[in-house]
C-alpha cells in the first residue's frame, strides 16, 4: 500500500470461482471490474480510501430488479 499515493497492489482472491484478481497500482474511485462467467454479470470493486493498515471501498453488484437499494447505517 502506498498512503501517500493512495495506491495499493496486491490481488484479491475470489472464493466462489476460485480466481484471483491481481491489482496493481489501483488508486481510489478506480473500478476494478470483475466478469462472472457463471451468470454473465459483472461486479466492480471500488476502493474509496488506503490507510497504513487497511483499505476501505465497495462492491457494486448488479441488481435483478432494475431498483436502486439503500442501507441505513443507523
Amino acid at each position: 500500500m502506498n498512503v501517500r499515493r493512495q495506491q495499493i497492489s496486491g490481488w484479491v482472491y475470489l472464493v466462489d470461482e476460485h480466481r484471483t484478481v491481481m491489482l496493481n497500482n489501483r488508486g481510489p474511485l478506480q473500478p476494478i471490474t470483475l466478469n462472472n462467467a457463471d451468470d454473465k454479470q459483472h461486479r466492480d470493486i471500488v476502493i474509496t480510501r488506503v490507510s497504513e493498515n487497511n483499505v476501505v471501498g465497495y462492491v457494486l453488484t448488479p441488481n435483478a430488479g432494475g431498483t436502486v437499494g439503500t442501507a441505513d447505517q443507523n
